[in-house]
């Protein structure tokens, strides 16, 4: 089974997702919009203004009862990864059925 690997950008310091990244745009004449066309390696986190080059990401591993984890191949200090699971907002999008009203 070919299952969506769901990850985030978070914070070394701190563990927030609440990360920023200067780009570039450029105008596109065929769609008539500005579109990406770089980044700076430069990120800040939003919450403590911790200034990194390489941001860790975490994956979310199991269901929607499941937990985030550090990716390994990217440092994040423990404390970061206790504050993202502890945080309310950690479960990616799944949907919990029985909290749900029947229609």
């Amino acid at each position: 089974m070919d299952e969506k690997r769901i990850t985030k950008p978070v914070c070394s310091r701190c563990g927030s997702d609440e990360i920023s990244c200067d780009a570039t745009a450029a105008w596109n004449v065929e769609t008539q919009a500005w579109e990406l066309s770089g980044h700076f390696d430069l990120k800040i986190c939003l919450d403590c203004s911790e200034e990194m080059r390489n941001v860790p990401f975490v994956v979310w591993e199991g269901d929607a009862r499941g937990k985030w984890v550090a990716d390994p191949a990217h440092p994040l200090r423990p404390a970061a990864l206790a504050r993202i699971n502890d945080d309310d907002a950690v479960n990616p999008g799944f949907v919990d059925l029985s909290q749900t009203a029947e229609g």
